[in-house]
């Protein structure tokens, strides 16, 4: 499982409350710096079904942002990539 202690703090500054779910998509993202939710599920070895929603989530409280679209180097298909929010 990812430490979520930089991301309990940085809640408790920002007042927003997530939950352990959102915590592992949002220190993925961290980690991986720019990443499209098949590089986050990969990452965390759960199913791409399972992280989609955790991204929505996390883009709606504003800790995630759109980095822009490219495209996938491994399907060549255009997809989003996210980044934390500063």
């Amino acid at each position: 499982m990812i430490n979520s202690t930089s991301l309990l703090a940085y809640n408790s500054i920002r007042g927003v409350i997530v939950g352990n779910k959102q915590k592992e998509v949002y220190k993925a993202i961290e980690m991986l710096g720019e990443a499209n939710n098949k590089d986050i599920a990969r990452l965390l070895g759960q199913e791409i079904n399972t992280i989609t929603p955790r991204v929505v989530e996390l883009r709606s409280l504003g800790l995630v942002i759109w980095a822009g679209d490219a495209k996938d180097p491994r399907t060549g298909r255009k997809t989003s990539y996210w980044k934390i929010s500063k």
